[in-house]
């Protein structure tokens, strides 16, 4: 596809191109990288997104509580963070907020680059979205077969399993049987009330009990 028929449209937070396929997704990957901005592809519509301080302060909290409850329910994670995720034969890619391998976790031990073609897909990623995206990513990991998502939007958590593609909501994690999703809920929600050290301190003394349940 000729770059000069593809739409563009810039805002403050975004860049979007319409009407793009995935030799231009691919070319935006490859030649205008900028590692400031999260790249969403849904097989018509090219995103890219500014990342925020108050975008990336959630991402990075909710990734040390997953770590906290991995850690004391002794349950074996990779984390893969911001990963591109990408099928060129759904013509769909994306860099999740954060993403996890769970009950994949030892299939990826020594993995240091990602193919889905072959590898498994993250078992739970997790979106924050403080700005309105245009492109629907949650499409996008239903269509990869990604079984759980958490999204932190416009102040709200929730969690959510893909059951016949499509996504439910769910008030225990699958990846974390024990946990229940509007715990995490509150800790978000005192986010930008208290300090993340103290904070994480609950979270840990909280996630100790999960062992019990």
């Amino acid at each position: 596809m000729l770059a000069s028929t593809i739409q563009k449209k810039v805002s403050e937070q975004f860049i979007v191109y319409r009407d793009a396929d995935w030799a231009f997704y691919q070319s935006v990957l490859n030649d205008d990288r900028d590692f400031s901005k999260k790249i969403v592809f849904d097989g018509e519509t090219v995103e890219m997104m500014t990342k925020s301080h108050e975008h990336e302060s959630m991402s990075r909290f909710v990734h040390l509580i997953v770590v906290e409850v991995a850690l004391a329910l002794d349950v074996p994670i990779h984390s893969g963070g911001s990963t591109t995720l990408q099928r060129e034969d759904l013509e769909k890619g994306l860099e999740p907020d954060e993403c996890f391998w769970i009950a994949h976790a030892l299939d990826m031990t020594g993995k240091k680059r990602l193919d889905l073609g072959v590898d498994p897909p993250p078992d739970l990623v997790v979106e924050v979205d403080v700005t309105h995206a245009v492109v629907d990513r949650a499409d996008v990991y239903a269509a990869m077969g990604i079984p759980e998502l958490w999204q932190c939007r416009l102040g709200r958590f929730r969690a959510s399993k893909l059951v016949d593609g499509k996504w439910v909501p769910t008030e225990y994690s699958l990846a974390f049987p024990a946990l229940k999703v509007e715990d995490i809920g509150k800790f978000v929600s005192r986010l930008w009330d208290e300090g993340q050290t103290r904070i994480l301190r609950d979270v840990r003394t909280w996630a100790e009990t999960l062992k019990k349940s």
